[in-house]
């Protein structure tokens, strides 16, 4: 491409230098033009027509490679747009995770804790547990090994499976005994008074009585004709017992009168001898 300028050139000195050929030579006719004159001009014309199409050729080949240019450094542009678009995503992907994986890490942490503390609530419950039964034993006789059995059976669940025992299974068993120990409290403190039929001698013989239920100490009743009175012992073939004793007699009328509002509230022995230390 670059011997187009020097191709012009001589062409156009070869123009140039043709008519002054031409006014120094003196044909003797005048009217037909030289044949070798026209061939160089048609060939000059043809050289020059061709040189023309060739810039026209190469500065369109040149807008072609501009718009080209162009439209890969728009492409490049918007790739590195893309990157650096996913780069920051990225980013936020991995700060995300290492946020989840903090947060794992603390909730791990807890929950060994929480494990942990939860052992040891097992373990004091379950000590508790046989300290209510101990003292259940050791205590009122009413319903006394019913009450003494529950609280160790909870103490055994509370046992069992040690350390690896399932946090659900654990947290079961602190629950009953929580139950079971505030069931024990309302219990205790609960004191009812209503009339009712007691049965005796096996069920043969029906009495209307006034009945006292007072917490864990007792269940007592006193006839309607107040000649006759017991406790509960929890047998089941013989659920009560008819006291004999005339102290013991006079000890279930002062409950029964203090329940019922006819006596005022007093300090009165309890109706039966509470056993000695174990």
């Amino acid at each position: 491409m670059r011997v187009l300028p020097w191709c012009l050139a001589a062409a156009c000195g070869c123009l140039l230098f043709v008519p002054t050929l031409r006014g120094q030579e003196q044909p003797a006719n005048q009217t037909k033009p030289a044949p070798r004159a026209d061939a160089t001009a048609e060939a000059l014309h043809a050289r020059v027509q061709l040189l023309h199409r060739m810039r026209a050729e190469r500065r369109h080949a040149q807008e072609l490679h501009a718009e080209e240019t162009a439209a890969i450094g728009r492409q490049i542009d918007r790739l590195r747009a893309d990157l650096q678009d996913a780069q920051r995503r990225l980013a936020e992907h991995q700060e995300a995770l290492a946020a989840l994986e903090r947060r794992k890490a603390a909730a791990t942490a807890q929950l060994a804790n929480d494990r942990e503390a939860l052992a040891a609530l097992a373990r004091a419950s379950a000590e508790a547990a046989r300290t209510i039964a101990e003292r259940i034993e050791a205590g009122i006789p009413h319903d006394r090994k019913a009450r003494a059995d529950g609280f160790r059976q909870t103490a055994d669940r509370l046992g069992d499976g040690g350390e690896g025992a399932e946090a659900a299974q654990r947290a079961g068993a602190i629950t009953a005994f929580l139950e079971a120990a505030a069931q024990h409290v309302v219990d205790g403190a609960r004191i009812e008074v209503w009339n009712g039929p007691v049965d005796l001698d096996g069920g043969a013989r029906r009495l209307d009585a006034w009945q006292l239920r007072l917490g864990h100490v007792g269940q007592f009743f006193v006839s309607e004709d107040g000649r006759v009175r017991g406790r509960w012992s929890g047998d089941a073939r013989q659920p009560w017992k008819v006291e004999t004793s005339p102290d013991l007699g006079r000890r279930i009328d002062q409950l029964v009168d203090v329940g019922r509002g006819r006596r005022p509230p007093a300090l009165v022995p309890t109706p039966f001898e509470l056993p000695g230390p174990r």
